[in-house]
């Protein structure tokens, strides 16, 4: 007998409890709804104005980023200088001849003993 009234107590509490908690949901549902009734129109935004709002703000932050992109994408536009071709580069690398070291030489010297 006592075990049964342990599980009856155990039952009347938890099905107490569930209630009670349900109570409240439903108490702080109706209160909320109530108070967002209640409020001035003109304290709220409406839907459009705060996507008009968003949109400014997000507008005026991507500004710059926006710019940017623009002024990198002119400068992929403009065409590169053109590099030598092969037969230029090799022409580069290849040393002076002789005779024009002598000649840079003497009038290097000449100029010399002008000064």
């Amino acid at each position: 007998m006592p075990e049964e009234i342990l599980i009856l107590s155990v039952i009347a509490i938890s099905a107490s409890t569930f209630i009670i908690t349900r109570l409240l949901k439903v108490w702080m549902a109706h209160v909320s709804s109530r108070s967002s009734a209640t409020t001035p129109s003109g304290a709220s935004l409406t839907s459009g104005e705060l996507e008009q709002m968003l949109m400014r703000v997000s507008e005026e932050a991507n500004a710059p980023l926006l710019a940017r992109i623009e002024s990198l994408e002119r400068r992929l536009t403009t065409p590169a200088p053109r590099l030598p071709s092969p037969a230029q580069t090799l022409l580069l690398d290849e040393p002076e001849q002789p005779q024009d070291l002598a000649g840079t030489l003497a009038s290097s010297r000449g100029r010399r003993s002008v000064t």
